[in-house]
């Protein structure tokens, strides 16, 4: 796989920037919604809150602002690379998943068994007791994880390619805008190794890269 050159130069940078323009500017808050949303709900929820009382959560972050002033994801893909997801969670019953891939078993059909990535998908997107960050978007799910949060470097980076083009047929338009990578790696991962390859070569498509340390995965 042949990656872009390196964002180093001042006018690669700035002709990046006019490409991408309004549109990474939104995702880019939800983005940052998400991650900081997230931290704080997951708390909430962990401490046993009902959804009436977690949603200071997403006053405190300004979520609820962003989406009264119509930013809910509408016309936006995540891909979440996580433990999978339950797409028969009443909460998630009227999200569309446009793309799955079990790179843990080879499952055909959605599922999660961890939660994990239904919790992360529930924040990001869910229609129902609690709304999601950004209830508007279109999910695509790599299933990364095992059931004990467990995942190695080469399932990670097939995972992220995967969200680039879910398909495979060199058409990313069917791709996701965001990537969510909800967990942590038990090394350091070195450069030119297959998950920065991965990355790199996302990034060079102007898809914004969410990854936040939310719990203890382990990606060897």
């Amino acid at each position: 796989m042949s990656l872009p050159p390196p964002l180093t130069d001042p006018a690669a940078l700035a002709a990046q920037q006019r490409r991408v323009g309004r549109n990474r500017a939104i995702r880019a808050v939800f983005l940052s919604a998400v991650v900081v949303g997230s931290v704080v709900a997951i708390w909430a929820l962990s401490a046993g809150e009902v959804p009436t009382r977690s949603e200071w959560a997403f006053r405190m972050t300004q979520v609820r602002d962003l989406q009264d002033a119509g930013l809910d994801g509408r016309g936006e893909v995540i891909c979440l690379v996580d433990t999978g997801i339950d797409p028969n969670h009443p909460d998630l019953s009227g999200v569309p998943i446009r793309g799955w891939r079990d790179f843990v078993r080879g499952r055909a059909d959605p599922y999660d068994d961890d939660g994990h990535g239904t919790a992360m998908a529930g924040i990001i997107a869910a229609r129902g007791a609690l709304m999601g960050v950004a209830p508007g978007v279109a999910l695509i799910v790599a299933k990364a994880l095992d059931a004990h949060g467990m995942g190695t470097s080469a399932g990670l980076a097939s995972a992220i390619n995967f969200c680039v083009d879910p398909n495979g047929d060199g058409n990313r338009t069917d791709g996701a805008d965001i990537v969510s990578l909800s967990l942590a790696a038990a090394s350091n991962v070195t450069v030119g190794s297959d998950v920065t390859s991965a990355v790199t070569a996302a990034l060079g498509r102007g898809i914004v890269i969410g990854s936040r340390a939310l719990r203890d995965s382990r990606v060897q």
